[in-house]
């Protein structure tokens, strides 16, 4: 699979004030997301509405400091990529059922730094899923993450 060229960067705020802070960010990814419909059409499963919910962007980015505690850590690498999860899913590479109801959704990028991304979702009903998360890996972490699932194909 040939790597796509990924959507443009969102500039994160950085010393200078320049970019776009986390309060920007919600507000677009509850303009762009949350407020608008998405679709996916893995192989061999129905089209599926993906609908985002507003907590989702903090699953989506922020980290725990430590496991189990809450999602505190703000995370600049994964909102700059806030394009980047409508794109992968209307145009997943690769998709993976993991269970009876989630679908990972990958995406092969061509940028060296994250030259992966991932979609999760979960089927809802018949025809609906809601986003889970999404976040950007290097090749090592993607060959891991792909392994779980079963590969669906045309």
């Amino acid at each position: 699979m040939v790597p796509v060229k990924p959507p443009p960067l969102i500039p994160c705020c950085d010393e200078t004030g320049h970019g776009l802070n986390v309060d920007d960010f919600r507000a677009l990814f509850g303009y762009l997301y949350v407020g608008a419909c998405w679709y996916v059409t893995p192989p061999r499963i129905e089209t599926l509405r993906v609908v985002f919910h507003p907590h989702h962007f903090d699953h989506a980015f922020f980290k725990e400091p430590d496991k189990g505690q809450r999602r505190t850590v703000w995370k600049p690498d994964r909102a700059e990529r806030l394009l980047w999860i409508g794109y992968t899913v209307e145009n997943p590479s690769e998709v993976y059922r993991v269970g009876t109801s989630r679908l990972n959704l990958f995406c092969r990028m061509g940028d060296r730094a994250a030259p992966w991304y991932l979609v999760v979702i979960d089927r809802t009903g018949e025809g609906v899923a809601n986003f889970t998360t999404a976040y950007p890996m290097d090749h090592r972490n993607a060959v891991g993450k792909r392994k779980i699932g079963v590969l669906l194909d045309e």
